[in-house]
């Protein structure tokens, strides 16, 4: 038994097509739809274009939690270096490991990493 459906509006095809491959199906499209199915690939949404590009942004930048930089700046402030974790927050203009902006994180921790 074979279904075939057709639809008139192309905002949805791309869900319907995304529900049928996520079903186990075959999405399809027909000459009144802008949706190719590329082999091994569902069919790309704007939604699905827009979490890719986040994740990659995401990714790219590591950011670590307070409690990590924290962590690793009582290991390095107890191997002898505490002066020097000290300075590290001086040069980033902070008072404390809390205060360290969530966009530097990455980078502070590559510095006490560096020590």
């Amino acid at each position: 038994m074979q279904i075939t459906i057709k639809i008139d509006a192309p905002e949805l095809v791309g869900a319907v097509n995304n529900l049928a491959v996520a079903m186990g199906g075959k999405a399809t499209s027909n000459k009144n739809t802008s949706i190719k199915e590329e082999k091994g690939k569902k069919p790309e949404t704007k939604q699905d274009s827009k979490e890719t590009k986040e994740d990659k942004s995401d990714s790219q930048v590591k950011t670590f939690k307070p409690e990590e930089l924290r962590a690793k700046a009582a290991e390095v402030s107890k191997s002898g270096k505490r002066e020097e974790v000290k300075a590290l927050l001086t040069k980033f203009e902070v008072k404390n490991i809390t205060s360290v902006p969530e966009e530097r994180s990455a980078e502070f921790m590559s510095a006490l990493e560096a020590l």
